[in-house]
């Protein structure tokens, strides 16, 4: 690596000192060298795997070969030596997997990956031998799960399995997928010339001094990532709701605004979510009971008057909808309107019905809470979109949803925010222009312009902006300062855990998930216990959460269509095959996560490469998990 990028990534430079500020960064920062001398190594063996060269460069290989170490591109046994690869002149076998150096300075890897030990960044195993840096490394060793790497300048490198500390970057317990720079000023070993191959265009960083951001950052490179690839929003008639008492108008409203839509607004994934939302309000307005009193009681034969209206009025509106796209199931409420200007008292009896939720609208605000539990709520106009909501002195399980009336559609940053100040969310129906939240205590609640800025991202695409502003102004994601986001540095599952708990309103910081790598000292303690209980990430196999991994596309987009299906009652895709098909590589996509992957494309939730491949073992960067999660955001209700 040039010396200056070195010195300006590194916290700490001690000559033959491991560092206390230790930052990764992408392999292509390392140095791209124009001569070098490498270590020749000519044999190397492992747990089960022989490699070596001969005297003409050929690289040869035989023994165990379960997880593709040997490199030929199969998975079987060979019990005596097969030719690999030409130009050769190190060899380096580790655990079950190898690395080589060729004539030009390039590192080749295959075999195991599950820890990122390949040096590709990527999660999957490797059965042929695979280039992951040009002109970099004069020396490699491998571990069981780990790799080591010295470039030409002196630098030593690390990435892989850390459980035991063995990446020497001050941390225990996490993977690296992306080398962490861990020492400088290495002896070089006993050498050979090498000389780069002319004909090879070594890759190119944007500029010549790394900005401040990448100075503090790891990053994956998503050039070839096309942002800005959201529908077109659909528009309905939402005016048409106003005269909605009746069935008959519930139906009338539906069929109005199916003539509204053009055939494309039919078919799209935001047609059909617009779709579910305009016919639950119809169904609810069509069924709901009014009253002028400021002291309600709800009881199951309220609700079962309600219930029958609503059966017809959905009915009737299901008709309607017949000829648009079904992405979803809609919910079932029961809903009071009070004309009353007072404090709104109301109380739940037992209910045997089969409804979701309790909605009572007033003139000032909206509460809906889940019709099988809470029992008692309060609610008072404390002035301009301020509410003061009360459970009874009594904290609650579940999250009431509070909704103000109203709500200017533009202004797209205002968030409801406690009495501490704290945003708790605010999410702006545009079928009902309500902006709503869920609260699980009782409180005093204020609608405020809360807008974020962060210096960083104003080169990035505008849909990755208008994602991190909107999610930062709701407190669903926070920037790592208050004036930088860092759009470009890795995110781990833990992250991407809390934030869609956070748009859940789910996040219980005391919830135990039972993992073996997580205590109450992990900061993601209650996200990785609530993550398990919702069923939105259940850990691997051997029972560990793996928090601070780096997350890789295929398993935030499997999460997402886990939320959807689990939370919004989304259909489970019939033709999985058919939608993936628009993936050069959909037969590479894992079995595991087909049916999350055709779902979450089908609705729009996956950001697509311009190579139209899926790109499933892409690490993603806190600014592509934005997108990913915003788009979430904009289809939870």
């Amino acid at each position: 690596m040039k010396k200056n990028v070195a010195k300006a990534v590194m916290a700490v430079v001690l000559a033959g000192a491991v560092l206390t500020g230790v930052v990764p960064l992408p392999i292509g920062q390392m140095q791209q060298v124009q001569a070098a001398q490498v270590q020749r190594q000519t044999i190397s063996a492992s747990l089960g795997h022989t490699a070596a060269i001969k005297n003409d460069g050929s690289l040869w290989t035989w023994g165990s070969n379960k997880y593709g170490q040997l490199g030929d591109g199969s998975t079987e046994n060979k019990f005596t030596p097969i030719k690999i690869m030409d130009n050769v002149v190190a060899i380096f076998a580790g655990g079950e997997c190898t690395a080589a150096i060729k004539e030009d300075g390039s590192l080749w890897t295959c075999g195991n990956n599950l820890s990122g030990q390949l040096v590709d960044k990527t999660i999957g195993n490797k059965l042929i031998m695979t280039k992951v840096m040009d002109s970099s490394a004069i020396s490699v060793a491998c571990g069981g799960e780990h790799t080591v790497i010295l470039d030409k300048e002196g630098y030593l490198w690390a990435c892989g399995w850390n459980y035991g500390g063995q990446l020497g970057d001050g941390t225990t317990g996490n993977e690296r997928r992306i080398p962490v720079n861990i020492m400088n000023n290495i002896m070089s070993p006993s050498t050979v010339n090498i000389t780069p191959n002319q004909q090879q265009s070594p890759k190119q960083e944007q500029s010549s001094k790394p900005s401040a951001e990448q100075k503090q950052q790891s990053s994956t490179s998503k050039a070839n990532y096309v942002y800005g690839e959201e529908e077109k929003e659909v528009i309905l008639p939402t005016d048409k709701l106003n005269q909605v008492e009746t069935a008959e108008d519930a139906q009338k409203a539906a069929e109005e605004a199916v003539t509204s839509m053009s055939e494309n607004d039919k078919t799209s994934a935001d047609g059909a979510d617009k779709v579910v939302l305009f016919a639950n309000e119809a169904i609810s307005r069509a069924s709901a009971v009014k009253t002028d009193s400021n002291s309600i009681v709800i009881n199951d034969e309220m609700v079962a008057e309600m219930e029958q209206k609503a059966s017809e009025a959905e009915q009737r509106v299901s008709r309607a909808f017949s000829g648009v796209r079904k992405v979803r199931s809609g919910s079932r409420n029961a809903r009071i309107v009070t004309s009353s200007e007072d404090k709104i008292s109301i109380q739940k009896e037992n209910i045997s019905k089969d409804i979701d939720n309790v909605e009572v609208t007033t003139n000032y605000a909206k509460v809906s809470f889940p019709a099988k539990s809470i029992s008692e709520v309060s609610l008072e106009n404390k002035g301009t979109n301020k509410i003061a909501v009360d459970f009874g002195n009594k904290n609650t399980t579940e999250k009431v949803q509070i909704s103000f009336p109203n709500m200017d559609k533009n202004k797209k940053y205002i968030a409801v925010v406690d009495e501490n100040g704290n945003a708790i969310g605010g999410k702006y129906n545009p079928i009902t222009g309500e902006l709503s939240a869920k609260i699980e205590k009782s409180g005093i609640y204020t609608v405020i312009d809360n807008e974020k800025n962060f210096e960083d991202i104003k080169y990035k695409s505008a849909e990755m902006q208008e994602a991190i502003k909107l999610l930062a102004s709701k407190g669903i994601i926070s920037g790592t300062s208050e004036t930088k986001f860092s759009p470009d540095k890795s995110i781990s599952r833990a992250e991407v855990a809390a934030i869609i708990l956070r748009t859940l309103s789910k996040l219980d910081q005391n919830a135990d998930g039972g993992f073996s790598d997580v205590t109450k000292q992990n900061w993601y303690y209650g996200a990785a216990g609530s993550a398990k209980q919702t069923g939105i990430i259940s850990g691997y196999p051997d029972n560990t959460f793996r928090g601070n991994v780096v997350i890789p596309k295929v398993q935030i987009v499997s999460v997402t269509a886990r939320v959807l299906k689990n939370e919004m009652n989304y259909f489970d895709v019939t033709d999985a095959e058919k939608i993936l098909s628009v993936y050069g590589n959909s037969a590479n996509i894992a079995k595991w996560a087909k049916n999350d992957v055709a779902l979450a494309t089908d609705v729009n939730m996956v950001i697509r490469r311009t190579d139209s491949l899926f790109g499933g073992e892409d690490e993603m960067t806190r600014g592509d998990a934005a997108i990913i999660l915003k788009r979430l955001f904009d289809k939870v209700w």
